[in-house]
């Protein structure tokens, strides 16, 4: 059971072949849908009533984040989509995307590119756009109200791969430290498995 708990205005659902953490973010009339990985027509169920603008935002360019952004834009056609400025390529490229490994298809509406060190609102909620690389080059992680949501950069038990096509390792580190450098009761969303602290992960990784 995990011992750290969501404000309620954070619905976590796990999706795709790949377990990933789909977050939706509602506040006053707009809902923010984080990595949709899979099973779109799910998350779609999950989106709470009511709400006039969902935006859809992708932590990063690997498929098992947005394989099912396709058929979620099946349902909400006029979603706005963000991705990180960096990753376009992982996108566009099926040898880096990985998505014949997933089934679905590549969406027909990518989106926009969004810059890191910006901000993101979702009604009255504000949140930092954190530059994040390592795992994938513009990896992005929103932090704000006490939360990160950090995609595939830190886990509960580990980090993020580097092994893949634009890892790096120093980047990661990086990475790691801002991470760390945040108050020690920030919440950590990860884009897989349980949910974790800033204070839980500072002594497991020695950096």
């Amino acid at each position: 059971m995990n011992s750290v708990d969501l404000p309620e205005w954070v619905k976590l659902i796990v999706v795709g072949q790949y377990s990933t953490n789909c977050y939706l973010i509602s506040d006053f009339h707009q809902c923010l849908v984080i990595d949709p990985g899979g099973d779109g027509e799910k998350i779609f169920r999950s989106l709470p009533e009511g709400k006039e603008k969902i935006s859809i935002l992708l932590t990063h360019g690997h498929a098992d984040h947005w394989a099912g952004l396709s058929r979620l834009e099946e349902f909400l056609p006029e979603a706005e989509v963000f991705y990180p400025e960096g990753d376009e390529e992982f996108l566009k490229k099926p040898n880096l995307h990985f998505l014949r490994f997933l089934g679905g298809e590549v969406p027909q509406n990518l989106g926009e590119p969004i810059s890191p060190h910006g901000e993101f609102r979702i009604g009255e909620l504000h949140f930092s756009v954190l530059h994040l690389p390592g795992h994938t080059p513009g990896h992005l992680a929103l932090y704000g109200n006490g939360l990160l949501f950090a995609g595939d950069v830190v886990f509960k038990d580990g980090v993020g791969r580097t092994d893949f096509p634009g890892g790096s390792a120093e980047d990661l580190r990086s990475s790691l430290k801002l991470i760390l450098s945040l108050p020690p009761e920030t919440i950590i969303c990860p884009g897989h498995g349980p949910l974790t602290t800033v204070k839980e992960v500072q002594g497991s990784l020695g950096i």
